[in-house]
């Protein structure tokens, strides 16, 4: 079955849905398993992306709309989206295993609660990402992959804590939708990526992973680089930002786009998703 293609538009919806989502998430993390498990409906972008980052994409054989990293899941079934599943389509790919973001998609799944396996696997924070990669490896039985992808992030992690030890740190705005204005608050894993490379969040003293902040307080806080992962918004960033000239991140020319709001996804892409934030808030010349 081939998937259409997802506009960057829609892409930025879903990612928003699912970052709201987490705000709320309880049992994140997939539990410890009892049994290998070999046919997979992934109903969480994130969750498909470790599945086939651990080499078990071959288990896969359903998946969420909005499952559309690697180029390889695409051309699986899909059979729900955030909300809704189609539980006949889903009941015959014959899956011993669904992976659900909890929720509103957890609910439409109580006919099939006895009959298939379901765990809930949302992974907000870097340890919850730590957690969910070992579950579904030992579920999958790949378990040095799962090892290896751990230390993969861990190793990211102290590099780039390591480069921050050597230069100034700069107040940041991580900003993922403009109107209303959210941001990357304290306990988002993007807020703990900035604390990482020694910046200083804006927003880290917002106890919330994705709040709402008003530009009179961003304008008060005058952030020194903005990340704008906002591309919902057809305006370039520096249209948007442009009207707050007396903002430094606006006049010395840090206001970036961030390249590509998939990685917001907490999953196993964590070191490409700390290089960009690194290079957007670091880079300079552009």
């Amino acid at each position: 079955m081939q998937a259409s293609p997802v506009s960057p538009a829609t892409r930025v919806a879903v990612t928003l849905a699912f970052l709201a989502a987490l705000s709320g998430a309880c049992d994140r993390s997939v539990p410890a398993p009892s049994a290998r498990v070999s046919r997979i409906v992934s109903l969480v972008p994130a969750a498909t992306e470790i599945l086939f980052a651990l080499g078990a994409g071959d288990l896969v054989v359903g998946r969420s709309k909005w499952c559309d990293t690697p180029a390889a899941a695409r051309a699986l079934p899909a059979v729900g989206d955030a909300l809704s599943v189609d539980l006949e389509g889903l009941l015959g790919l014959g899956p011993d295993l669904i992976v659900t973001g909890g929720g509103a998609q957890r609910e439409a799944l109580g006919p099939l609660a006895g009959r298939v396996r379901i765990v809930t696997a949302l992974p907000e924070t870097l340890d919850d990402v730590r957690a969910t990669i070992t579950g579904l490896a030992t579920l999958a039985g790949r378990e040095e992959a799962g090892r290896d992808l751990v230390a993969r992030i861990d190793a990211a992690l102290a590099a780039a804590r390591e480069r921050a030890g050597s230069r100034g740190g700069r107040r940041t705005l991580f900003a993922v939708q403009h109107e209303p204005l959210v941001v990357a608050g304290a306990g988002s894993i993007v807020g703990e990526l900035l604390d990482a490379l020694g910046t200083r969040n804006l927003a880290g003293d917002l106890h919330r992973p994705w709040p709402q902040m008003s530009l009179e307080s961003v304008v008060a806080r005058d952030p020194e680089a903005i990340v704008d992962a906002a591309v919902n918004d057809p305006r370039e960033p520096s249209e948007f930002w442009g009207r707050f000239g007396t903002l430094t991140a606006v006049r010395e020319g840090r206001v970036r786009r961030f390249p590509d709001p998939s990685l917001l996804r907490p999953g196993p892409r964590v070191p490409e998703l700390l290089a960009a934030i690194e290079d957007a808030v670091f880079g300079e010349g552009r």
